[in-house]
């Protein structure tokens, strides 16, 4: 057969057309296809080293673990830090870093103490109970702060419970205390599990949590001049407070110009008596009473008196003479109706019926340290205290049924002591 064929490479030799026989044809194309192995070489083996080898297969090569074989490779150079002056430093590479700063660790803020100016008063929400049917005279939140008393001249004493308070804002108890006497003074003691009512009569009565009645205590003999004789009070009861080291001991003041410190457990007479007394050494009624509250460093009974006068005695004694007295602190005749002592013994604010609220240093009684005038008190249990830091003073005002508006009013003593807040309560 005859093929015609063009090679590259080789189109000069066949350009023009010739008969090709198979031989020649043979000469241009391949022997086989794919990739060229290289030969093995074949290699006889006897029967005895082909029965070693099999067996050889078979057994280990070596014993016990093998451990992997650690390559030691050169540790590198460590690479020694250069310092490139700031001149040397490309505009392009500051420019980048300046674009895609490295973010800073914060600093450590230490919060400033605020001022007495920046104090967060509780104002921002009101919520009115209303369940008495007279003015409440009296108000008692247990230490937890879960539990609320108030006290009325409708004679009732109403509970109210915060935490299973509906929104009705309903008390779920009420108790009265002792017919026709209306309640003026209600104070819990350091635990919470009891309550001293005063209910403007002659015996205190103490009271559980619950409401149950768990002792009243011995009155005096209205016929016995001398007070020294008598067993209780023969005056109505102004206030009531508890001894802040004691629980088992708590003090009353009376009409009768007596402060009288009793003993929970003994109820037919009490442990010591105190008379109050004028600069003329003769009885002075006591309007006002308070000791010093939970936690205090020194422990003190305060009393004010009609004749304006404030006289305070050690809680342990002695009792004849009182250790401070200040004579003239509020307009004679006048009914101070408040006093309230530091925990540190240093300080003792009083609201007086002279439409006066005053601030008093006990390590120097000759004159007030602040003085506020023109704050009316026409009632007889308007109230004044500190705040739990002891930084702000609040107290109330009462005004003649059409004269205004009752107001709280708020003094700042750190600094310049001055009114820095009121808030409008209610029309009176």
């Amino acid at each position: 057969q005859v093929f015609k064929l063009f090679t590259k490479g080789r189109a000069n030799e066949y350009f023009s057309e010739q008969p090709v026989s198979m031989g020649d044809l043979n000469a241009f194309l391949p022997k086989s296809f794919g990739s060229k192995k290289p030969p093995r070489k074949k290699t006889e083996k006897t029967a005895t080293e082909t029965k070693e080898d099999l067996l050889s297969s078979f057994l280990p090569t070596s014993f016990g673990q093998k451990r992997k074989s650690r390559k030691t490779t050169s540790s590198p150079a460590k690479k020694q830090k250069v310092e490139v002056p700031v001149e040397d430093i490309p505009v392009q590479k500051v420019l980048a870093e300046e674009s895609f700063p490295v973010p800073a660790p914060a600093p450590r803020t230490i919060k400033a103490k605020p001022k007495a100016s920046q104090y967060p008063l509780p104002i921002s929400d009101c919520t009115e109970l209303k369940a008495h049917k007279g003015p409440v005279i009296s108000l008692g939140i247990d230490p937890s702060g879960s539990r609320l008393l108030s006290g009325s001249t409708d004679y009732h004493v109403r509970f109210w419970d915060f935490a299973g308070m509906m929104s009705d804002y309903r008390s779920f108890r009420k108790k009265e205390i002792e017919e026709g006497h209306p309640v003026v003074d209600i104070r819990w003691n350091g635990t919470g599990s009891e309550f001293l009512v005063s209910s403007a009569s002659l015996t205190p009565k103490i009271f559980n949590r619950d409401g149950l009645m768990t002792a009243e205590y011995m009155k005096g003999d209205p016929y016995i001049l001398d007070m020294q004789h008598t067993k209780g009070h023969v005056a109505a009861i102004c206030n009531v407070s508890w001894d802040c080291d004691n629980y088992d001991r708590f003090v009353t003041a009376s009409a009768d110009s007596t402060v009288r410190i009793w003993d929970v457990s003994r109820k037919d007479k009490q442990m010591q008596l105190i008379k109050a007394k004028n600069q003329k050494n003769t009885r002075v009624r006591i309007t006002t009473m308070n000791t010093s509250p939970w936690e205090s460093t020194k422990n003190m009974i305060a009393a004010a008196c009609s004749d304006g006068s404030i006289q305070l005695w050690p809680m342990k004694g002695p009792y004849r003479i009182p250790a401070i007295t200040i004579r003239n602190a509020h307009q004679n005749g006048s009914e101070t109706s408040s006093l309230q002592l530091s925990k540190d013994g240093k300080l003792l604010i009083s609201r007086g019926g002279d439409d006066t609220l005053k601030i008093w240093d006990l390590r120097n009684t000759s004159k007030p340290l602040a003085v506020f005038n023109n704050l009316e008190n026409v009632f007889q249990q308007t109230g004044c205290c500190f705040s739990p830091e002891e930084r702000i003073v609040v107290t109330g005002t009462c005004t003649r049924p059409g004269a205004g508006i009752g107001k709280l009013k708020f003094f700042d003593l750190e600094g310049t002591i001055a009114e820095i807040h009121e808030v409008d309560v209610c029309d009176n």
